[in-house]
């Protein structure tokens, strides 16, 4: 501390000389005119923490003050230091000139510096571990959830003050060559924040998890919270998932299919949907997923094309694809998700999202490898207290936003789904292969807390 207020009272002592010294011939002062001439450029150096840049210079003479510029910001000072604190990690550049009023401003030094952030704070921590296998939740509400070490991350958060959290889990590849910036800009908030600092800030802390993951996978977790002094610390940590060894059952479904189904679900353009007879040939392709033993992955089931993947399950030898299944999200906030069209006694209801996944086609394989399907079938209550057994006849790819609203992926209508039970038979080049999901933002609501 008494460096510096030596070196604050060089500089005032150089000002007085300056400004009390004699005028330059021919300055008119403040940029009019003609001026005294043009101010030397500062010779500028720097120290930094992690988190913090400090640049000092050399008094200029005549200089009568200096500005600073950092990420298109300038700042004006008297002093001949100036300092950046609470930065993130990365590489900044500062610029620093002289001016005066009668002198023609001088040329911006340039200092380039890179900071590698804060790694740890006093009043924050932030711990990843895996579940243990089977791992349950009593999320209440009938709620139940059976996590395991290959398919979620446990979070766990304690701090001290804290007053604000944004946090995020991306996957770690995903996040190569994205600057600290980028991913402050992308992070998930608390709708209950009161309630999560609350935890946060308890002495058990607050836990969470992130399900829905894929084994054998490095995953970063990333947050950023915000102290009451205003002090803000981000930070990164990696944690890889445990792998799992695909069973039998699962590999056998593995592999290229020849489809058909003999009834297709033309829709008009006023969304009226009519189910008429008709046979559609395609081809699936199941891959095992790598978020489950028993899950699989299947390309070409939408009208859409591949790339378009539905999920399934095996059970033994039955193979169950799901529809009410988010498949991701895009940019603009709008999850994929496969929805069905139902029949009720053969009368077509159109596309109804019933709330939990449903089975849209359930496949039998024999122990000869042959194949028998049905379609979906389960039961709904109505308004009026009735009851039926719901049919799924169509699956197909929409996409809803935060609002609820749906959003067709098809240019026009009338459109044309394939309906019906579907009989599939082995293709004759089978291709097999394991489809982790594509990198992205895992969203963690309250409702995934562990209280």
């Amino acid at each position: 501390m008494k460096k510096f207020f030596s070196m604050m009272m060089a500089c005032a002592a150089v000002f007085a000389l300056t400004a009390c010294g004699e005028d330059t011939p021919g300055g008119t002062g403040g940029g009019g005119g003609n001026k005294g001439g043009k101010l030397a450029t500062p010779e500028v150096t720097e120290t930094h923490t992690e988190t913090s840049i400090t640049v000092s210079w050399g008094a200029v003479e005549n200089a009568e003050a200096y500005i600073v510029n950092l990420a298109g910001k300038t700042y004006n000072t008297e002093a001949c230091e100036y300092t950046f604190d609470n930065l993130n990690a990365g590489k900044y550049t500062i610029r620093v000139g002289a001016k005066a009023e009668g002198y023609e401003d001088s040329d911006l030094a340039k200092i380039e510096v890179t900071l590698t952030g804060a790694t740890s704070v006093d009043w924050f921590t932030q711990t990843l571990s895996l579940p243990a296998v089977d791992e349950t939740v009593d999320y209440g509400n009938g709620q139940v959830v059976v996590y395991q070490p290959y398919n979620a991350v446990k979070v766990l958060w304690k701090g001290t003050g804290v007053a604000d959290i944004k946090y995020a889990l991306f996957e770690t590849a995903a996040l190569e060559g994205v600057a600290d910036l980028q991913i402050k800009g992308n992070m998930n908030t608390f709708e209950d924040i009161n309630g999560a600092l609350e935890l946060i800030n308890s002495a058990d802390g607050l836990e969470v998890i992130y399900g829905g993951l894929s084994g054998s996978t490095s995953y970063t977790a990333c947050v950023l919270v915000e102290n009451e002094a205003g002090q803000e610390f981000f930070t990164k940590e990696e944690i890889t998932t445990e792998g799992f060894d695909v069973p039998a059952e699962t590999q056998a479904w593995l592999g290229s299919w020849n489809a058909k189904t003999s009834q297709v679900i033309s829709i008009d353009n006023q969304g009226k949907g009519v189910l008429s007879a008709k046979d559609e040939t395609f081809t699936l392709t199941i891959a095992a997923s790598a978020t489950a033993p028993d899950m699989v992955v299947i390309d070409g089931l939408s009208v859409l094309g591949e790339d378009n993947p539905a999920v399934g399950y095996v059970v033994e030898n039955t193979l169950t694809i799901a529809t009410n299944f988010s498949i991701g999200a895009d940019a603009n906030g709008i999850t994929y998700m496969w929805l069905p069209f139902v029949a009720v006694d053969g009368q077509l209801l159109g596309l109804n999202n019933f709330g939990g996944e449903v089975p849209a086609h359930v496949l039998t394989m024999a122990e000869d490898g042959t194949v028998t399907g049905e379609t979906g079938k389960f039961g709904v209550r109505f308004e009026d207290g009735t009851e039926a057994q719901a049919e799924v006849v169509c699956t197909e790819l929409y996409g809803v936003d935060q609002q609820g609203q749906l959003y067709f992926f098809i240019e026009s209508f009338p459109a044309v789904f394939r309906a019906g039970a579907m009989e599939v038979t082995k293709a004759a080049t089978p291709t097999a292969k394991v489809l982790n999901k594509e990198a992205r933002n895992f969203p963690m609501s309250l409702s995934s807390v562990v209280l």
